[in-house]
């Protein structure tokens, strides 16, 4: 760190008492960098689907990016995955002074106006958990998460291995598809040009994790020659698990997949009961996400959000044993922090 001589540091330390003391975000960067002094600059999340536990990490990583240089975040969005309600909170955020926007692109087209009016009021936006392109093709907002083009290979590439040929289901809900459809394409499309004796069909399992905790089920029940069963959805997710542990499916030779690290999925992989499941470091996308609005801000637009891929995490039982033998805010299980976290 800097030298910082006697007067500036006695003026530092004031304000930062009377910052403290009156409750407000810190206008002073952290001791993590040796910014400036800023604002206290806000920045909204506002997410499609707010209740996801895929977005709990991602919460804290953005907190504590925040904590780091002086700044604040806040979690919104649409409960049910309302593009129209997204929208809505977007152009809140702007009128309520937000000084950067992070989203998750639900639906390019039903966000666009509302991503060109931040835009217009100088308010940098950076996108995370679905990486879409513009009705037209050509304008897209940076991107801060997993590559879907690598992801799906990734994903074809490990299905090929453990299903040699028959059929095979994607899975997501009706609402995640279109964020998820990249992925699905990819995989879809990887397993063509393998040639592969595998058959994938994206399989829509409904509107909400309601409809989604049985649907998985009856689909099994009604395709008694699937080979494997693969969630890209925590959703999807929590029905595939229901459905293994209700459905003699793994006696039967049926592969499966699942998307997130929650404790029940984590369990069934250490029972034998599923192959893998996708760490999609969340807490990652959140922590850059918010560092890249806040460059964005402290530069004045010279340094502009870019797009960054976080690189996908295959959990097998091989690599197991760090998921299940700790509780961390690194992948949601706690709000604490902890160092070291073993």
């Amino acid at each position: 760190m800097s030298r910082v001589d006697r007067a500036t540091f006695v003026r530092r330390l004031g304000i930062a008492l009377a910052v403290a003391g009156s409750g407000a975000p810190s206008a002073l960067a952290a001791d993590g960098g040796d910014y400036h002094e800023h604002p206290g600059f806000k920045f909204a999340f506002l997410a499609g689907l707010t209740t996801s536990p895929r977005f709990v990490p991602l919460q804290y990583g953005a907190q504590d990016a925040c904590a780091l240089v002086g700044c604040s975040s806040t979690w919104g969005g649409s409960a049910e995955a309302d593009a129209d309600a997204l929208a809505k909170a977007v152009e809140t955020a702007v009128a309520g002074g937000a000084d950067g926007i992070a989203l998750t692109l639900i639906d390019p087209q039903a966000l666009e106006r509302a991503v060109e009016r931040a835009e217009g009021a100088h308010v940098p936006v950076v996108s995370f958990g679905s990486d879409l392109a513009w009705a037209a093709g050509s304008r897209r907002v940076a991107y801060v998460g997993v590559d879907p083009h690598a992801l799906g290979v990734e994903l074809a590439a490990r299905i090929a291995r453990l299903v040699p040929r028959g059929d095979v289901a994607l899975l997501a809900g009706s609402h995640e598809l279109a964020a998820l459809g990249p992925i699905a394409r990819s995989v879809v499309r990887s397993l063509e040009r393998q040639r592969s004796a595998v058959r994938p069909h994206v399989v829509s399992t409904g509107a909400d994790v309601y409809a989604q905790l049985s649907s998985v089920s009856r689909y099994a029940a009604a395709h008694p020659d699937v080979r494997g069963l693969f969630a890209l959805d925590e959703g999807s997710t929590q029905g595939l698990v229901q459905a293994l542990q209700k459905l003699p499916l793994r006696k039967a030779g049926v592969r499966a997949g699942a998307f997130g690290v929650l404790p029940e999925v984590l369990t069934l992989i250490d029972d034998g009961g599923l192959d893998f499941t996708v760490d999609e470091q969340p807490y990652l996308q959140g922590f850059v996400a918010a560092m890249q609005l806040f460059l964005a801000k402290l530069s004045g637009g010279l340094v502009q959000p870019c797009d960054l891929h976080a690189h996908a995490v295959f959990v097998t039982k091989a690599n197991l044993q760090p998921y299940r033998s700790t509780r961390t805010r690194f992948e949601g299980s706690s709000s604490k922090q902890k160092y070291p976290i073993s």
